[in-house]
């Protein structure tokens, strides 16, 4: 794989680069390249988060499984009573409506059948965020629920189990520049998605 000459690779950061076999291209956001995999024809095409980017234009990259774009994944903050859990639900959307969360996200106050403590707050992800919200959420303390519970194999109960009373919709730091997909088509082949820096 041969990649581009980047100006400023640390601020590439956190973006996203597609090898389509015939060309490789930096500078996808998550949602950017979730709508791109969609499509049948990059679903061959393998996909890396940059990770670490240095001054001589070396970068870590992590692969990411395009199967993971296609899943969510959550953290679930389960109380005992209602008060408990519209605080803890108007704490963290002020945090990360506030704050600059890591990627968009739903934030949902709810009512779970069955469970033992029955008040929730679900913060539901792209699920190849996992470890950018768990570090986000540790840099603001936020401290909700008495009892937590998180991952991918969750999210589908949360959607079968939860009447939910309250939603948010979190913009993340890079969705504000997700570009229209006729954009995207528009430039894929190209070896650099955007200017960062």
């Amino acid at each position: 794989m041969r990649l581009p000459h980047l100006e400023n690779p640390r601020a590439y950061q956190g973006l996203f680069l597609i090898d389509f076999g015939d060309s490789v291209s930096v500078g996808y956001t998550a949602a950017e390249v979730a709508l791109l995999l969609e499509m049948e024809r990059f679903r061959d095409s393998k996909v890396y988060k940059i990770h670490g980017a240095y001054p001589d234009g070396k970068m870590e990259l992590m692969g990411v499984s395009t199967r993971r774009f296609l899943l969510e994944s959550g953290m679930f903050f389960f109380s005992r009573t209602p008060e408990k859990a519209l605080a803890d639900f108007d704490a963290l959307a002020l945090l990360a409506t506030g704050d600059q969360a890591p990627s968009r996200a739903k934030l949902q106050l709810a009512q779970v059948k069955g469970a033992a403590m029955p008040h929730a707050v679900a913060l539901i992800y792209p699920a190849e965020f996992d470890a950018e919200w768990s570090a986000w959420l540790t840099s603001t303390g936020y401290r909700g629920g008495e009892s937590c519970d998180g991952g991918t194999s969750h999210v589908a109960a949360w959607y079968s189990d939860a009447n939910v009373m309250n939603s948010v919709q979190v913009l993340g730091v890079l969705d504000h520049a997700v570009r229209p997909l006729e954009d995207l088509l528009a430039t894929v082949g190209k070896p650099l998605q955007r200017k960062a820096g």
